[in-house]
């Protein structure tokens, strides 16, 4: 309001300045700043009053009957402190009181404009407010929604992994492998600890050696059957990626690649940065899962993850290799800004 002010003094100066025999710009704008000062202030005062208005919440006819009060006080106000400036063009002669009706009937529409025009700001500053206050409630409730999701199928995914993983020690302990069921038993500490701990993000060699846990884990109940080997870039070890994206994939490979055979199998782990692109590809001996629901359970939260944090900006394939390989592709941004939060 106020610098609105000083920019009408600044408008009005050569109007004033370029009259015959003129004051200098210095006396013009020291008379007439407070002046104009002053109708800011009426402006204001405008603005109180409709959030005033607003906030007591009256009913359309009575907000309207006073805003033709307040509209009809502006006027007359506006009216009477210009009759008082000292720079009036040459036609406003006469007492006070004769210069106050001249200016009521010439500001008869401006006025009512000007009041107009400050209630119209105020309605729109508030339903913008209003606009940005939903929008970022909604931000709020998506954020929290998409968090749910995850936590949901965090839910699944742990008592899925965890009953595989229980199931592998009950058979050893059937076996009498006494030494193993307690090596493994401290193994699946570890990996309970990991698993369940907090954060939606991790890097990639968090997730490796979760996943190495697990493996090894399997190997003390699968023995020569199982054969690990890993091809891994350093240069991606620290990138980010969602916690628990890929050990459902290495599971999966054991559960279904090398569990249903009698003969030897293997699982490869290979991580490869391409340009600004990692690529994480988790390969097991065999044709895969022969029904395709039984393999729905992991991968659904791989790829609800990967979607919460990548959007549409990632790859998931599955492939099948001449029934003797089972690869499973994931590519990725290269940390694409995510905050860890693992602990």
């Amino acid at each position: 309001m106020f610098g609105a002010a000083i920019a009408a003094v600044l408008i009005q100066i050569p109007i004033v300045t370029l009259r015959p025999q003129g004051p200098s710009v210095l006396t013009v704008f020291v008379e007439l700043l407070p002046f104009w000062l002053v109708r800011a202030g009426l402006g204001l005062g405008i603005w109180a009053l409709a959030d005033w208005l607003h906030r007591r919440g009256l009913e359309p006819a009575r907000a309207i009957a006073v805003h033709a009060i307040g509209a009809l006080a502006f006027w007359t106000a506006w009216s009477a402190l210009l009759a008082m400036s000292p720079v009036l063009p040459p036609s406003y002669t006469g007492s006070y009181g004769a210069r106050v009706v001249s200016l009521l009937e010439v500001s008869a529409i401006i006025s009512p404009f000007i009041y107009a025009c400050v209630v119209g700001a105020h309605r729109a500053s508030h339903y913008f407010g209003v606009a940005r206050r939903a929008e970022l409630r909604s931000a709020e409730l998506e954020t929290r929604l998409a968090r749910a999701r995850l936590e949901t199928l965090r839910a699944q995914l742990n008592p899925h992994f965890l009953f595989n993983t229980l199931n592998g020690i009950s058979s050893l302990a059937l076996q009498q492998n006494h030494e193993q069921v307690v090596q493994a038993l401290g193994l699946l500490g570890d990996l309970l600890r990991s698993a369940l701990g907090d954060g939606e993000v991790t890097t990639i060699h968090r997730e490796l050696a979760f996943a190495g846990q697990y493996l090894e884990l399997q190997r003390i109940r699968l023995g020569d059957r199982l054969t690990v080997t890993w091809a891994l870039d350093p240069k991606v070890a620290q990138c980010r990626v969602p916690v628990m994206v890929l050990q459902p994939i290495v599971e999966n490979a054991v559960v279904h690649g090398i569990e249903p055979r009698t003969e030897n199998g293997w699982v490869r782990i290979a991580t490869r940065r391409l340009g600004d692109r990692v690529r994480l590809e988790v390969a097991n001996s065999g044709s895969g899962p022969e029904t395709p629901a039984r393999f729905r359970t992991g991968m659904a939260g791989v790829e609800a993850r990967l979607q919460h944090v990548y959007h549409q900006d990632y790859r998931l394939e599955l492939e099948r290799l001449n029934g003797r390989e089972f690869i499973c592709l994931i590519e990725i941004p290269y940390d694409a800004n995510l905050e860890d939060t693992h602990r």
